[in-house]
């Protein structure tokens, strides 16, 4: 996919590259090498700790934080593997030097964990609305067992559909068949949170007025209700986040610009996109108090562990 071209430019993908374009965009890849080593930690950091909390904490093992810890498994990918490339990537261009390969591999991870989360956002939202609308036989329909097999497919699947860029889809097609995808799964996902929002709505009339429910459905209402909040503010960041690179991924499709501008904008762009990894998590803490009590047991328990142990070294 790499084709050499005249004055030392090189051509991959949808990226143009010579000492005049690197030059031009020297301060971009510097910031953007910059604020990607900031956000590898905080995506990282922060991701962790979530993943292992409902891990080791049999109580979370439900659905819900099954679909829950794919999300945070996926922006941990984000962290710990897209970010570092698009690292890897700036600092070869800041040194003088253009990799394909390191190309193919960022923009590929970027469009493989980007719709990802869309795809595990619009799992989580279903299951919400399940939940909120036959809460009585949630149970029923929604198994541990099951969302496993949804998420494995999922991973799988569209895995599979963004291999094919590198082995010889050209990114016309590649970008195209991202676009409408996306547009897709934001039309579906739109549509499922705003009835969960009207559910919401219903709920909460129910729950001030009729003061004689029994407190165990009260309790049901209140948790499907929080939860399925909460889901909302995650949705709704997603798309605050990943709006800029879906922008630049159609005004590319449209007008095959090639410039500078371009290139700019789209690096820009996935970088906003991959801050969504680092914002999740603080999410999860704020409205999830289940996810927030298990991680603070997760990491009080870690401590007293080194403490412990290092009373014993100095007591040898």
């Amino acid at each position: 996919m790499l084709t050499e071209m005249e004055n030392n430019s090189f051509h991959c993908s949808f990226i143009i590259d010579s000492p005049v374009r690197r030059f031009s965009m020297f301060p971009t890849n510097v910031a953007m090498l910059v604020l990607n080593c900031v956000f590898c930690l905080t995506a990282t950091v922060q991701n962790l700790p979530v993943i292992a909390a409902i891990l080791k904490t049999r109580s979370l093992q439900t659905p819900s934080n099954v679909l829950l810890c794919s999300l945070a498994v996926t922006d941990l990918t984000a962290g710990c593997v897209v970010h570092p490339i698009f690292v890897a990537f700036k600092a070869q261009l800041l040194h003088g030097h253009f990799s394909c390969t390191l190309v193919l591999v960022k923009e590929g991870m970027i469009i493989y964990t980007g719709v990802l989360s869309m795809l595990t956002l619009l799992a989580i939202s279903l299951e919400r609305l399940i939940a909120l609308r036959v809460h009585l036989r949630y149970s029923e329909f929604v198994t541990v067992p099951r969302v496993l097999t949804v998420v494995f497919i999922t991973w799988l699947s569209w895995g599979l559909v963004v291999c094919a860029w590198p082995l010889g889809l050209g990114i016309y097609i590649v970008s195209l068949v991202s676009v409408v995808i996306i547009i897709v799964i934001a039309i579906v996902l739109a549509v499922v949170c705003a009835i969960i929002f009207r559910i919401l709505r219903r709920h909460q009339r129910v729950i001030r007025d009729q003061t004689q429910l029994q407190s165990e459905e009260t309790r049901t209402l209140l948790h499907n209700r929080k939860s399925s909040a909460a889901i909302l503010y995650v949705v709704v960041l997603f798309f605050i986040f990943y709006f800029p690179c879906s922008f630049a991924t159609i005004r590319f499709n449209i007008t095959k610009d090639f410039r500078i501008a371009q290139n700019i904008l789209w690096d820009v762009a996935t970088t906003v996109a991959l801050m969504n990894a680092s914002i999740n998590p603080i999410l999860y803490y704020w409205k999830l108090g289940n996810i927030r009590r298990a991680v603070k047991r997760l990491l009080f328990v870690n401590q007293v562990e080194l403490i412990h142990r290092g009373i014993d070294i100095s007591t040898r």
